[in-house]
């Protein structure tokens, strides 16, 4: 689909889309309610030559449907030659948080990595801690937020699409049910999933409370509570041991959990203690958070809102906080020997040694990956915690198979109306009013043997296989109103859905809908 904007100003048109077709143009004009006559005058005229086929509103805009037999470049020439200045439209390039944050902390991590391996012994903790948190930023940047199925949304949408339907069916056909996947009916059958399909789909589930929450807590407990502890092997030799963790747990069995905490602590390194408790914190407070779904039927509490709206994003301020604590901690008092150009004044510290042993420095590596970390974690409070994902063909199979049950002479109208519907109900999907239509109406002609008039065809019949349809209707079906505005096409999600559940199941049961 091409979308241009119009930047004549003041003018009747507002934009056009157009759908690629073999022949000829299939056409959405965006024009000024109060202008509309204006330009379907200049649409039809003998010079232009369209052939309108809809009409509905949107967004406080007309929309025109049309088709004729010009090409694509003809019609913009005609639009150029009216004057109007057509300017393509692209999509920006979405700010991807997920992404960014994971390459962030990449940064940070490599360096903190490189100042554990640059003490004057190896600093474990540390280097545990970098590891899990470059493995888990490979999730961040591979699967970004966790995604789950719109359920609700799309049985929401459903109803809508019933609701509006339902005085305009003809013959004795059910309209689907709102718990039908009709989708599925249409796919060709699907080999077993291998195990890496399965846990493809697993990490995209639960890549946050993977990556961002476990390898990081896990990490953030390494650096709090060494896996390896130095004890002291006699002829003063030092030797990596983790018998500390038995001697902690059978402190933990009898009770004392002060005791547990100070044999397992960090001893080496308090602010590696101090900031690895702090990364804990925030770690679980994040694991307490919830994917917003305003179209959950049920009762929606403040503490919903609090896990929706505010836990990820303290979490992030907590951990942030930690982060700048240990790029403090690196600058101030942390030491590497670094073999490299001459320090400037501010990253010498008098005579710097560390532990008896001379040529150390002041650890700008393990200081600047704190700042870089701290970053990821400003970055991240634009960052979801998860994302819905709205199962398009299910929408579209959904509608048209309903619309398939309408009278042919008002299908098309019907089909414009419906996507208006669709429309205003995914405004934060990437979709536009011209693909809506565009595939219902292919749809339609797919499965349901449907078409589109031809252009200078009769606009108030379509070429159907839909057999008696004329007999099918006893009673006369009410003209289409009027496109209604959206606070009358929309439903506030969260206080009406419930609402809008009872009303369509009772408009089903009436008409031995869905039943």
């Amino acid at each position: 689909m091409a979308v241009y904007n119009n930047l004549t100003k003041d003018s009747a048109i507002a934009s056009v889309e157009f759908t690629p077709v073999a022949d000829g143009n299939f056409a959405f004009f965006y024009v000024d309610p109060a202008k509309k006559d204006e330009v379907k005058a200049w649409l039809t005229s003998s010079a232009i030559g369209q052939e309108i086929v809809g009409e509905t509103q949107m967004d406080g805009k007309t929309i025109l449907i049309t088709q004729g037999e010009k090409e694509k470049k003809e019609l913009e020439h005609a639009l150029e030659a009216r004057g109007e200045k057509l300017k393509l439209f692209h999509r920006d390039k979405k700010f991807e948080p997920w992404k960014w944050r994971g390459n962030m902390s990449n940064a940070g991590q490599v360096l903190q990595l490189s100042s554990a391996f640059l003490q004057s012994k190896v600093d474990g903790p540390t280097a545990i801690f970098a590891i899990s948190n470059l493995t888990a930023n490979v999730i961040n940047v591979m699967f970004g937020a966790e995604k789950s199925k719109d359920v609700h949304r799309l049985k929401f949408l459903k109803n809508s699409i019933n609701q509006d339907l339902i005085p305009y069916k003809v013959g004795d056909d059910p309209l689907p049910s709102v718990d039908e996947h009709l989708s599925d009916k249409r796919k060709d059958p699907e080999p077993p999933k291998s195990m890496r399909d399965k846990a493809h789909d697993f990490m995209k589930r639960n890549s946050v409370r993977i990556g961002e929450i476990g390898l990081r807590y896990f990490g953030a407990f390494a650096l709090a509570f060494p896996i390896f502890k130095q004890i002291d092997a006699g002829g003063g030799k030092t030797v990596k041991s983790m018998g500390h963790w038995k001697t902690g747990f059978t402190q933990l069995a009898k009770g004392s959990f002060k005791g547990a905490f100070d044999t397992l602590k960090n001893t080496e390194n308090k602010a590696n203690l101090y900031v690895g408790v702090t990364y804990l914190i925030g770690k679980t407070v994040a694991l307490f958070s919830k994917v917003p779904d305003p179209y959950d039927p049920k009762p929606h509490s403040w503490l919903d809102t609090v896990r929706e709206k505010y836990l990820f994003r303290a979490s992030s301020v907590i951990e942030g906080g930690a982060a700048i604590g240990l790029a403090a901690n690196r600058f101030g008092s942390g030491r590497i020997k670094f073999k490299g150009p001459k320090y400037p004044k501010f990253l010498r510290n008098g005579p710097i040694d560390k532990d008896g042993v001379p040529g150390f420095h002041r650890d700008f590596l393990g200081g600047t990956g704190g700042i870089l970390f701290a970053s990821g974690f400003a970055i991240r409070l634009m960052a979801p915690f998860g994302v819905k994902e709205m199962d398009m063909n299910e929408v579209y199979a959904h509608a048209t198979e309903v619309l398939a049950k309408t009278p042919p002479e008002k299908m098309l109208q019907l089909m414009a109306e419906t996507s208006v519907t669709v429309k205003e109900q995914l405004k934060d999907k990437p979709v536009t009013y011209g693909e809506i239509f565009t595939k219902m109406m292919t749809d339609l002609y797919r499965y349901h043997h449907i078409a589109t008039p031809a252009p200078g065809a009769a606009t108030d019949t379509l070429v159907a296989n839909q057999p008696a349809a004329a007999e099918a209707m006893p009673e006369e079906k009410p003209a289409i109103a009027p496109a209604r505005r959206p606070s009358e096409r929309v439903m506030t999600p969260a206080a009406n859905h419930a609402e809008a559940l009872a009303k369509t199941d009772k408009a089903q049961q009436s008409l031995g809908i869905g039943v």
